[in-house]
């Protein structure tokens, strides 16, 4: 396993170094700007994919005296054939905590409700039948029925490793903290590699110090989602850490452990978004969120950062679609960074400094061309 996942790294590391020999090679050809406006731009988006009209705006339950050390909320569609095994690695774990797993069936037709109904008899679960809403549903219906000082979110076709709850509530109470997050394993076709993994236990930055934007692999306090729901209708939807979760908490906490499986699997709305036309969600939620205006960053030049980063992804999300729909995303990111942002502050980044020059000229062409090979 260690060799493959050196080859893995040195693989990553050199297609890395290719990208950004491609990168200056290219971008003195690409001077590329737009002739299209604002209005013009939102119409062909609206067209290619509508704007869904979810927001993040929520009351969830507050107890002043909670259950449960840790709850697990488990969101669950069609996943037969891993929803045992997701389960089973729960209700193995040996801790010293009382823990509650919250299982949302959104609407499964093809047999995941009755393995559900199989666990009904322990003491520790809560079973939810509702009709199929999506993804953002099902984990915003379990945040209604928060009663403990801490959860997680678990994905219902993937697993918890062994001691994941000890190892993560050990740290979040002894060091009274918002947020931690382990290392985890990615599992494809029936490998296991070790996918991402923390070098040390310490504490970071809730906002650049953790790894990804993905619900799981974390426990959280509750109260960072005391107000806040996951915004239906979108693809994306966990767009939402990176502008109001993480911003939100006071710190955060990284351990060496492995605690999470992640599995890989054809089909799964993760890797076939991009084939989607609602693979334009990205920007479109990326607008809703900052028009919502609860982004909590103190550091302007952190928040700058944070949005242009995020557009570097919404660009790369819609590389399969048409040059048009590309070009839209841009003048419209463009608009945006010039209502909440300010093309004037100075980041001292040279790479963000390039990125934030490319969209204030409409280079749509270098900006495309960082996205792609940077």
């Amino acid at each position: 396993m260690f060799l493959k996942q050196t080859l893995k790294n040195i693989a990553k590391t050199a297609k890395k170094i290719l990208n950004r020999l491609l990168y200056f090679i290219i971008l003195p050809f690409k001077n590329k700007k737009i002739n299209l406006s604002v209005d013009e731009a939102r119409k062909k988006l609206e067209t290619f994919s509508n704007r869904p009209t979810g927001n993040s705006f929520a009351n969830n339950f507050k107890p002043k005296n909670t259950k449960y050390d840790l709850q697990i909320i488990v969101p669950i569609y069609n996943v037969k054939d891993y929803l045992k095994a997701c389960l089973d690695s729960i209700f193995s774990q040996k801790t010293n905590y009382s823990f509650q797993v919250i299982c949302i069936d959104n609407g499964s037709t093809d047999g995941s409700s009755l393995i559900l109904e199989s666990y009904r008899s322990f003491d520790n679960i809560m079973i939810i039948h509702k009709e199929h809403g999506g993804i953002s549903s099902s984990r915003n219906e379990g945040l209604k029925h928060i009663d403990a000082k801490y959860f997680m979110f678990v994905d219902s076709d993937d697993m918890l490793c062994e001691n994941s709850i000890q190892s993560l509530m050990d740290i979040a109470l002894k060091e009274n903290v918002d947020i931690v997050q382990g290392g985890n394993y990615v599992y494809k076709n029936n490998v296991k590699t070790i996918g991402f993994k923390f070098r040390e236990n310490k504490f970071v930055s809730p906002i650049n110090g953790l790894h990804g934007g993905v619900p799981w692999g974390k426990v959280y306090k509750s109260y960072l989602f005391s107000d806040v729901c996951f915004p239906e209708g979108f693809f994306y939807e966990d767009t939402i850490f990176k502008f109001i979760i993480y911003p939100k908490a006071k710190n955060a906490y990284v351990i060496k452990d492995l605690i999470y499986v992640y599995r890989i699997r054809e089909g799964s709305i993760m890797h076939i978004s991009r084939k989607m036309n609602k693979c334009i969600d990205s920007y479109w939620i990326t607008e809703q969120l900052m028009s919502e205006n609860r982004v909590n960053y103190d550091n302007k030049i952190i928040y700058t950062i944070a949005v242009l980063g995020q557009f570097v992804i919404n660009t790369q999300r819609a590389f399969l679609t048409p040059v048009e729909i590309q070009e839209s995303i841009f003048v419209l990111q463009i608009e945006l960074f010039k209502k909440y942002c300010d093309f004037n502050i100075k980041l001292k980044n040279r790479k963000y400094d390039k990125l934030m020059k490319y969209l204030e000229t409409g280079n749509f062409g270098k900006f495309h061309a960082f996205c792609k090979y940077y």
